[in-house]
């Protein structure tokens, strides 16, 4: 398994709300739904594996704030 994949669904496990960002940025990709992700719900673990899977290379977010218990 990709190793930020195996990153995102642990913090996601620990109740974190992971984003998914662009390669090699802290920019999430153009048309992601950031909003939700950050003040709406989290991301489940199979929603974190559909990304990954599509684009291997994308770097792992935490949304910060009440979503995320941060």
């Amino acid at each position: 398994m990709n190793e930020r994949l195996e990153e995102a669904i642990r913090l996601c496990r620990e109740g974190r709300s992971v984003i998914k960002l662009s390669p090699r940025t802290k920019i999430p990709p153009e048309g992601f739904a950031l909003r939700t992700y950050m003040y709406e719900r989290r991301a489940t673990e199979k929603e974190l594996t559909q990304w990954w899977e599509e684009n291997p290379a994308l770097n792992v977010g935490v949304a910060t704030g009440k979503i995320s218990g941060l």
